[in-house]
């Protein structure tokens, strides 16, 4: 990530970035690194985020360094208040929508699918985008228990989910670790 003019003043001080952090960060853009830039990058490094100016970047803290996220039951996490990050221990998948392009605010359009959990006060909608919305349809959860990991809690009219992480965000359990 790179900052640059007033958003490097802006955000030098930030108490998120700091090393070890846990961040997710917005309204950044992704540049193609080339030239000399390519001569001082490590090793493997073909992009960078870059942040400028300050008004459009958003950082923010996840998890502490070295904090390690306490996985929670679907009714603790459903608890928590709106936009918190959570890792959910288990929950039961008791329905699986089909795949749809929803059109978000910036124009574009992106792959959405609802998935329903099962919980006590009834179920729970979860809803995924982006790759995971493809790659996990009715075939790969359909009354799964899965483990979900950094999933957004979100009031819209009740209490729903949001998302996950991009890789292992989703680890379909087995009978042994379903107990």
């Amino acid at each position: 990530v790179k900052f640059f003019e007033a958003a490097a003043n802006a955000f030098r001080a930030h108490p998120a970035l700091v090393k070890g952090a846990t961040v997710r960060i917005s309204g950044f853009k992704l540049f193609e690194v080339k030239g000399r830039a390519l001569d001082f990058a490590p090793a493997g490094r073909r992009h960078e985020l870059r942040c400028n100016p300050a008004k459009h970047g958003k950082v923010e803290l996840l998890g502490a360094p070295g904090a390690k996220a306490e996985a929670l039951q679907l009714a603790d996490a459903l608890r928590k208040p709106d936009g918190t990050i959570v890792t959910i221990a288990r929950a039961t998948v008791s329905a699986v929508e089909e795949l749809e392009e929803k059109q978000v605010p910036s124009g574009e359009t992106r792959p959405f699918r609802v998935v329903w959990l099962l919980a006590d006060d009834g179920p729970v909608r979860w809803s995924l985008w982006n790759e995971v919305a493809v790659k996990y349809g009715p075939k790969q959860l359909m009354g799964q228990n899965v483990k979900i990991k950094g999933t957004k809690v979100k009031l819209f009219r009740v209490k729903e989910l949001t998302g996950c992480w991009r890789d292992n965000g989703i680890q379909i359990l087995n009978d042994a670790q379903s107990l």
